[in-house]
Parts: C-alpha cells; sequence; structure tokens
C-alpha cells in the first residue's frame, strides 16, 4: 500500500438550506425532502498528510464541542470507507480547523467528510470516479453528496438526489447560532402531522438568475418542530428581522442557525457586530 504523497488542504465550507420541504416519510422512517442548498466562503479547514500511522486531530473554536472517540468522528469513518473500498491510501493524519458550530444545521460534520473524500481522491493514484465518490457519500450521511459537490444544488430524496444550479446570484449572508447544539434526529421526531401533510415539491426553478431572498420564501418545514424543542431559535430569528436592511431571515436545515441575507457587506458586518454584542455568536459571509 502506497504511503499518501505531500499534504493536501481543502476548505469544508458550511452548507445553508435556503429553504427546505418535507415532501413525504419512507416506510423506513427516512423522510424525504425538497430543498434548495448552498455553499458559504465560511467554514472548515482540514488538511490531510503522509504519517507513520494513523492519526486525526481537531482543532479551531469548536474542537472541544466535539466528544465521543476520534474513532468514531465521521472524518475517521470516511478514511475507512474510502479504503474499504478500494482507495489505495496509506497511513494519513487528518487536522480539521473546526469553525462551524457542532449540532448547527450547517452541515459540518458531513462537509469535512466530504473533503476528506476529495482530499483522499486527490492522494490516490487511482482515483475514484464521481459515482464512487457519490455513493461513498451517501454511506456515511445524507448530506454528504451534496457537499461533496460544494456549490449551489437541489437536494431531493433523503438527500442522495443532486441537481446543481449554477443561477442563485452570490449574496451577502450572515449566520447567527443561539450557541446550543439541536440534534437533527430529534426535530424530525417531533414533526407535526401537518408537516408530513403538506408533501408539497419546490415549484420547479426559474431558468433565470435566481436570487436567495426569493428563495428563502419557500420556507423550511423544521421551523416550527425546531423552535417547539429550542425557542431560543425564534428568539434569535426575531433579532435578524429586526436587522437594519435586512432581506430574508429563516433557519438552516433542522437548526439550530439561522441566516439572514443583506444587500451589502457593511449592512451584514453590522448585524453581526449588533448580535456579537449580545453574546451571539454571528459570522458574516457570502454565498460561494
Amino acid at each position: 500500500m502506497a504511503a499518501a504523497p505531500l499534504c493536501v488542504t481543502l476548505r469544508a465550507p458550511a452548507k445553508v438550506n435556503l429553504c427546505l420541504r418535507i415532501t413525504g416519510k419512507r416506510d423506513d422512517g427516512y423522510h424525504l425532502l425538497d430543498s434548495i442548498v448552498v455553499f458559504t466562503e465560511f467554514g472548515d479547514h482540514v488538511t490531510i498528510s503522509g504519517a507513520a500511522r494513523d492519526d486525526i486531530a481537531v482543532t479551531g473554536p469548536f474542537a472541544d464541542k466535539l466528544t465521543g472517540s476520534p474513532s468514531d468522528n465521521i472524518c475517521m469513518q470516511a478514511l475507512v470507507a474510502y479504503r474499504a473500498a478500494g482507495g489505495n491510501i496509506g497511513p494519513i493524519r487528518i487536522d480539521i480547523e473546526k469553525n462551524i458550530p457542532v449540532g448547527a444545521g450547517l452541515g459540518g460534520g458531513s462537509s469535512d467528510a466530504a473533503a476528506i473524500l476529495k482530499g483522499l481522491n486527490r492522494l490516490n493514484e487511482q482515483p475514484f470516479d464521481e459515482n464512487q465518490l457519490h455513493k461513498l457519500g451517501l454511506s456515511l450521511g445524507a448530506d454528504v453528496p451534496a457537499c461533496l459537490v460544494g456549490s449551489s444544488l437541489r437536494m431531493q430524496g433523503i438527500g442522495e438526489l443532486i441537481t446543481p444550479i449554477k443561477d442563485v446570484k452570490p449574496c451577502h449572508m450572515l449566520l447567527a447560532n443561539p450557541g446550543k447544539p439541536l440534534a437533527t434526529i430529534g426535530v424530525f421526531k417531533a414533526l407535526g402531522a401537518d408537516s408530513l401533510a403538506e408533501n408539497t415539491a419546490l415549484s420547479p426553478l426559474s431558468s433565470e438568475g435566481m436570487q436567495a431572498e426569493d428563495i428563502v420564501k419557500a420556507g423550511n418545514s423544521l421551523e416550527p418542530a425546531a423552535i417547539g424543542l429550542m425557542p431560543e431559535i425564534g428568539d434569535l430569528m426575531g433579532l435578524l428581522r429586526a436587522s437594519e436592511n435586512v432581506q430574508a431571515v429563516r433557519m438552516s436545515g433542522s437548526g439550530a442557525t439561522c441566516f439572514a441575507i443583506f444587500p451589502t457587506a457593511d449592512s451584514c458586518v453590522a448585524a453581526a457586530r449588533s448580535l456579537t454584542a449580545r453574546g451571539i455568536w454571528a459570522r458574516p459571509t457570502m454565498i460561494l
């Protein structure tokens, strides 16, 4: 088995659901969804380098929020899965700079795992094709295939049906988190009958350039359940809506992170400063 040459560093961008509809539930309990997803300049950073033995190290502001054995980390699982599929990778060290809050609805773990798969593929003398990586990603989690794409897309099914989108216009976005993790499984369990009864997919996408603030209007079916479990999400959305020049506010994914869209960098940064002064985690960024 060949040792990994040199090293590779990749950005693992935060994933944001501009809108999310629950369209049904499969017999095995998995919910079906329809969502427009974008990725931001803000995110984690992952470095893979050759080593004497496999190792993983996590630094950054949210490193201490990751609990459990390193072997249980989705990034180490990505390495195991890559090798099991035939990837010729020797011992490596994985360094993760954890900037994305944990349990935040920003796909941090999934984005990290996707970065690992892409990094391993760069180091592999016989890299896997796109379909093989997609299957590996889906085996790790429903959001990983979308994170492998890493650019604007429509996500359907349980997350495995991906349609790239090239016409969502870049915009200034503020990410804000109430400071508490929210388990995705808990939000889905708390879904009311009304959410499941909606069973409506998104309208066909426009062929013209789409404004993110218009896509947000399609809503997020998980918001009521998430706010019921964590009222602070509703309070945070209220603060964001009160920001000057704000164009749209929504919760991302299953929460707890919310986002607001602004017309300029200055207005986005001003809102971030206002929230930070209240002790709320807030990061101004842009859609990739």
